[in-house]
């Protein structure tokens, strides 16, 4: 599903994006961080791929990686 986006489920929703902006499943993957949460496993995007993710130029993701950046 290159460059694409899955929804997965209704209650909750959960969006599958394989490109976000800089940042892509394949290069992120083997830097994911996975955190565990009432007994699952969940994987994040390590901070890093993170703000690559926000580098669209939109106020709202401007704001997020100043934010992300003090971090």
């Amino acid at each position: 599903m290159a460059g694409g986006k899955r929804i997965v489920g209704d209650d909750p929703r959960v969006d599958v994006l394989t490109v976000a902006w800089k940042a892509t499943f394949d290069a992120a993957y083997p830097r994911r961080v996975v955190r565990r949460i009432q007994g699952t496993r969940v994987p994040f995007l390590a901070l890093p791929d993170l703000v690559a993710s926000k580098q669209t130029g939109r106020a709202t993701d401007l704001a997020d990686i100043e934010v992300l950046s003090r971090k």
